[in-house]
């Protein structure tokens, strides 16, 4: 017991030295804490779900703060989250850090994934943090990476609510 109990603190102690991930979630209780990630509109802000189907998923998703609800696309269709209790917002102690980077799918794979945000996590598979401006509002979903068979940013339509891929988008990353 002692032995793992000295092995578990000189891990927790080797990871939170080595951890360079400046970004952190927050749990969203409707208000908007200072240290927020911003985006271009004062009233969006990038948030995480917990979607439960088979299992327990988290997404990244578009936070609306006037609405206080987080939106993604959930196997193919646009999901509306209103329960603050599955909502999570990103926040950093280092906006400096993270930026949005203009790409094409075809970059999202090999070595550039070691510094992309990701907002959940699913079967081997990670969802990372990216957005667009469609239907004049920014949407901020997940992205999979090239190869993956969603490959893309996966946003809906506001008109149907049903969900498709867009292959040239921002992705939040940091250094």
């Amino acid at each position: 017991m002692l032995i793992e109990t000295i092995f578990l603190i000189i891990f927790t102690a080797f990871h939170a030295s080595t951890a360079t991930e400046p970004y952190y979630w927050r749990t969203y209780n409707g208000s908007i804490p200072e240290d927020a990630v911003l985006t271009e509109d004062e009233n969006t802000f990038v948030g995480r779900v917990t979607v439960r189907t088979d299992a327990i998923n988290y997404y990244p998703a578009t936070i609306d703060a006037e609405a206080k609800t987080a939106t993604t696309a959930v196997n193919g269709k646009k999901w509306v989250g209103k329960d603050l209790h599955n909502i999570m917002i990103l926040c950093t102690s280092e906006p400096s850090r993270l930026q949005w980077k203009y790409v094409h799918i075809y970059a999202v794979q090999g070595s550039f994934l070691r510094n992309i945000v990701w907002g959940g996590y699913y079967n081997d598979v990670y969802r990372y943090v990216g957005k667009v401006f469609h239907d004049n509002k920014w949407k901020i979903s997940t992205v999979y990476e090239n190869g993956h068979k969603l490959a893309g940013l996966n946003i809906w339509s506001n008109l149907n609510g049903n969900g498709f891929t867009v292959n040239d988008f921002q992705i939040l990353m940091y250094d």
